[in-house]
């Protein structure tokens, strides 16, 4: 299922920010990459995706259910 789901509409991705930790001089010790925290790290273009398809779904369905009943 998990599969049909990322074929229809793409792959979830988070995201992301990089991290760097600098010593006092200046220089770059490391660099992390975290997600963004809260609702700000939600991929909201692919949610919009997937409730649209839903309400497409949806829709269709009513309609072959209503030619159904004639």
């Amino acid at each position: 299922m998990a599969d049909v789901v990322t074929a229809l509409l793409g792959e979830y991705q988070r995201q992301t920010y990089t991290v760097q930790q600098m010593d006092s001089e200046g220089n770059v010790i490391s660099t992390s990459t975290e997600y963004v925290p809260g609702l700000a790290g939600l991929d909201y273009p692919w949610i919009a995706g997937a409730l649209l398809f839903g309400l497409v779904l949806a829709g269709f369905l009513r309609l072959i259910g209503g030619l159904l009943r004639l």
